[in-house]
Formats: C-alpha cells, sequence, structure tokens
C-alpha cells in the first residue's frame, strides 16, 4: 500500500531530537561533573559530554561516564524524562504515517436522481482506488441549518461485506416503504438554501483492519437527473479489465418524459 510520509514533520522531529541531545550536551559539559567510572575520574570534555548526552537520550547508560553531583543528576533525570516522552510519541507518529490508508476513497461531483427500469433513485456511486475494505456502511444523512446547528431530518444506510472498486448506494424513491426519505428530500428542497445531504462510508482497510470514514457534503444544487451509469468496471470473460476511472463522473442523460416524472414525485 502507498502512502507519504510528511517529510517537514520528519524534519522537525530530527531537529528537536539533535537539539535536545546537543542542549544536555552542552549543559553536562557546563557543569563539569560528569567524569569517567575509572581510577582516574577525568572530568568529560565537550564532546564526551555529548556522547553522554547521546546515551542518556537513549536511555542506554554504558557505565563509562558518571554525574557526581545533584545537578548533574537532575539533568539526567531531565532528559531521560524528555526521552521517554519524544521518543513513542515520534516513532507513534511514523508508524501512523507508514500505514494509515491514503485518501483513496472517491465520491462523484454529484449526486442523481435516477430514473431507471421504471423506479426513481436517489443515487451515488463511491468509487475506491485502494485495498478493498470489509464491513462496510455507507450512509445518505438528510441535513439541514438552524440556529446555526447542524440537525438530521432522516439518515439512511446500507452495507456491503467487501468494496473493491465501485459502489451504487441507493434509496428507491417510489417504493412506498421508503416514503420517509421522500418526504426528507422534499423537506430539503422546500429549504434548499439551508439543506444538504452528507454522503459518507464507514469501513475497515482489509489489510491492516485500520478504520477508515470519509465523507462529503452536497447542497441541494449539486443534486442532478440521470438515468444509466457509465461503467467504470468492465470484465473480459471472467477477467477484470483496469478501472475506467475517467467514466466515474459520468451517467447517462433522461428525456423530458423521465424528468416529469421526477418532478412529478417530489412535487
Amino acid at each position: 500500500m502507498k502512502t507519504r510520509i510528511n517529510i517537514k514533520t520528519i524534519k522537525i522531529g530530527l531537529i528537536i531530537y539533535i537539539g535536545l541531545v546537543l542542549l544536555f550536551g552542552l549543559l553536562f559539559w557546563l557543569t563539569g561533573d560528569i567524569k569517567t567510572n575509572d581510577s582516574s575520574k577525568t572530568v568529560a570534555g565537550f564532546f564526551d559530554s555529548i556522547y553522554f548526552s547521546i546515551i542518556t537520550f537513549a536511555t542506554i547508560g554504558y557505565g563509562d561516564f558518571v554525574p557526581t553531583s545533584t545537578i548533574s543528576k537532575s539533568l539526567i533525570f531531565l532528559e531521560t524524562t524528555s526521552a521517554v516522552l519524544f521518543t513513542p510519541a515520534f516513532g507513534g507518529y511514523l508508524f501512523y504515517e507508514l500505514f494509515k490508508r491514503p485518501k483513496n476513497i472517491l465520491f462523484p461531483d454529484k449526486i442523481y436522481i435516477r430514473h431507471i427500469n421504471n423506479n426513481i433513485v436517489l443515487s451515488t456511486r463511491i468509487g475506491n482506488q485502494g485495498n478493498p475494505t470489509t464491513l462496510n456502511v455507507a450512509t445518505f444523512e438528510f441535513c439541514y441549518i438552524r440556529r446555526e446547528t447542524r440537525w438530521t431530518k432522516e439518515q439512511y444506510s446500507q452495507d456491503t461485506p467487501i468494496f473493491e472498486i465501485s459502489w451504487f448506494v441507493e434509496i428507491f424513491l417510489n417504493d412506498a416503504k421508503n416514503k420517509k426519505y421522500l418526504e426528507a428530500l422534499k423537506f430539503l428542497y422546500q429549504n434548499k438554501d439551508t439543506s444538504f445531504i452528507r454522503v459518507s462510508l464507514s469501513a475497515n482497510d482489509i489489510d491492516t483492519g485500520q478504520p477508515v470514514y470519509f465523507f462529503k457534503d452536497y447542497s441541494m444544487n449539486e443534486i442532478d437527473y440521470g438515468g444509466a451509469y457509465i461503467s467504470v468496471v468492465e470484465y473480459e470473460g471472467i477477467k477484470k479489465k483496469p478501472a475506467k476511472w475517467d467514466n466515474f463522473n459520468k451517467i447517462a442523460k433522461l428525456n423530458q418524459e423521465q424528468i416529469k416524472e421526477i418532478e412529478t414525485l417530489l412535487l
């Protein structure tokens, strides 16, 4: 799985690490309290103090140099505490950057009310350009703003166990059991300046098990009419061809009679 690590953040982390090591090395040198752990008890020079700071930050402690005063012991305590806090935080960030899922879930430019096979369907197509995902739940959320707060009129969810390339999420608006979603859509059109539909996907990456969540908000002006989607996935026998992502936002147009049927349903 391809990913990109934020190089700027890594540089900042390295600068912090080098800065802490040099700072404590300088302080050890200035105190003159770090000495060799032998009979000579030689005071550590500048480079020996930097070396002592490095092994202290790494919490190794070879024992070839030792602190001989309360001040130097306090500095060692501060440096090891800094190392204990900094190292797992920075290491955790690197691990996250290496294994996080890239933003390769696609949402179309518009969502559609489709007239297809004598059905009128609120529909979107979600694309996946990365690893397949499992435990997928896609949601239409019918939202409106009132008193500077986002409210949800209705919410529709659809699930699928495996999502590889393309997935249709649809509500059959002319089905009596979906009447509440049709009424919610009408409400949004009646209050179109303060309403929108949020489409979201919650899933787990099939390789890492990492939870993923993506969403996109569509204003009422970003809902259009259409027919059949232009295919993204094609097969040659049982072999799947490379996905045609140029078709992702393409959909067949409707005739005037079909458009009139949709508008009549929405009245």
